[in-house]
């Protein structure tokens, strides 16, 4: 497995592909199809960018740090606005400002517990921000016409139980996928298989890194920190983030050094 991921990062170059959804980089494979690095939406190569320019503006605004504008423009964005995909979109930005407002906690600086006390807070509001819109999602999914019947609905629908913790919900929609385009059912099965620590994950992650699927790469990690090997899930880590900008690897490895910190002392 070492030599197959690293071989697929090695072989990695900057993709000017970007997700429809949220308007982050999206690494395609020789399919030309991909997930994004972001909000791991499934993007065939004839997916329209339909929300790209306001998305990815959000984007720019995380990138120079500016959270609280970013916030603002989600909100704007969303507001009145029952498409799924969008609301998809929008549910991945919030968790993201939720994961940076609790990984910005500091017991160094004078103050801290005032102001570590008002980031977890914030956190917690992004967060019940994010499943409300995952919710809103999955509900106007099932409102609209011929939904069970489209691949990217039922990927989105199993996406969206899956980052809400529905793991029952997410496999139903799996179950539906059509075995072709094979990418859709072939990701949600192994996320899947990752959050419900299911025998057959190891093997879900291996076959997408053969088939050139970056993420998956990430959720390698994920299931060395599963099964306790942290080591070995930092170092897959750190190599990842030198080429990959996907914010829950950030996360994931700063989740991990923090563990490490406290197993030393």
């Amino acid at each position: 497995m070492q030599s197959n991921y690293l071989g697929l990062l090695s072989g990695i170059e900057d993709s000017d592909s970007k997700c429809g959804f949220c308007g982050s980089q999206v690494f395609l494979t020789a399919k030309n199809e991909g997930v994004c690095n972001f909000c791991e939406a499934y993007i065939p190569s004839e997916t329209p960018a339909k929300y790209k320019p306001a998305l990815s503006e959000i984007q720019k605004l995380i990138d120079l740090g500016k959270i609280e504008d970013a916030k603002a423009k989600a909100d704007a964005i969303i507001s009145g606005n029952m498409d799924p995909s969008l609301l998809y979109g929008a549910a991945n930005i919030y968790s993201f400002i939720s994961d940076f407002k609790y990984y910005d906690l500091n017991y160094s600086r004078k103050g801290f517990m005032e102001e570590n006390s008002a980031n977890i807070y914030y956190s917690l509001d992004m967060t019940s921000k994010s499943k409300e819109m995952f919710y809103k999602a999955i509900k106007t999914t099932l409102g609209t016409e011929g939904s069970l019947n489209s691949t990217q609905s039922l990927y989105l629908l199993s996406m969206s139980n899956l980052k809400l913790k529905n793991s029952i919900e997410a496999i139903k929609y799996i179950s539906m996928m059509k075995e072709d385009p094979s990418l859709p059912k072939e990701y949600s099965r192994m996320v899947y298989s990752i959050e419900t620590k299911n025998k057959e994950a190891y093997e879900r992650i291996a076959s997408l890194i053969s088939k050139g699927n970056a993420n998956a790469i990430y959720y390698l990690a994920k299931y060395y920190v599963n099964n306790k090997k942290l080591e070995e899930a930092k170092l897959i880590l750190e190599k990842f983030n030198e080429k990959v900008r996907m914010p829950m690897s950030v996360f994931l490895l700063e989740k991990i050094n923090r563990l490490l910190e406290e197993i030393a002392l």
